[in-house]
C-alpha cells in the first residue's frame, strides 16, 4: 500500500493498494505532482525520467542518497549533526542518464 498525508490534516490525500511484484517507483506514475509539495522517498526511487518529470512539476524531492550518487552542491543549509543528519542541500546530478546535465 502507498498513501501520502496533507500535513495541513490527518486525511490521506493518495492512496494505492498495489500487488506485491509492483515497484515501489512504478507509483510515481500513478501521482499527480503538486507545485511546492515535499514527496519523500527512500534511495529505490532512481528512475532520472520519473524524477525529471517531478522536478518540471516545481515540487520538492527529498531522497536518502545511494552512496555512488554523483552531484553537484548547489546550495548548503546548516544541520545539527547530534540528531543524525548529515547533510540539508540542493543539488544537481550528475550522472549521465539525467536530464539538465
Amino acid at each position: 500500500m502507498h498513501a501520502s498525508i496533507d500535513l495541513r490534516g490527518n486525511i490521506p490525500c493518495f492512496l494505492a493498494v498495489s500487488p506485491a511484484q509492483m515497484r515501489d517507483a512504478e507509483m510515481i506514475d500513478h501521482l499527480v505532482f503538486k507545485p511546492g509539495a515535499f514527496y519523500v522517498m527512500d534511495r529505490a526511487y532512481n528512475d532520472y525520467a520519473r524524477l525529471h518529470r517531478m522536478d518540471q512539476s516545481e515540487a520538492w524531492l527529498v531522497v536518502r542518497a545511494k552512496n555512488n550518487l554523483k552531484t553537484t552542491p548547489r546550495r548548503s543549509w546548516p544541520v545539527d549533526r547530534r540528531h543524525g543528519l548529515r547533510c540539508d542541500q540542493t543539488v544537481a546530478l550528475r550522472d549521465r542518464r539525467t536530464f539538465g546535465k
